[in-house]
């Protein structure tokens, strides 16, 4: 298993893992919300994606929303 920063080729992979636990967290995938953290949180490079070879095992996104801050833009 490997873990490192997520990019935006990640991105399906994230919405893969939040529609396994929708249930217990809240909606996530329809939300625009979610979308606008997780994009910002992997231009951050705060975005964390665990793989072993093509397959996504989990990640780490700040959410919900956090707002950019003058050191961010």
């Amino acid at each position: 298993m490997i873990v490192g920063p997520a990019r935006q080729q990640d991105i399906p992979a994230f919405l893969s893992l939040a529609a396994e636990v929708e249930h217990w967290f809240g909606p996530m995938v329809d939300a625009p919300d979610f979308h606008e953290a997780l994009e910002n949180n992997i231009r951050r490079g705060t975005a964390l994606i665990a793989s072993s070879g093509p397959n996504a095992l989990g990640g780490f996104s700040r959410y919900p929303l956090v707002t950019a801050t003058s050191a961010d833009q």
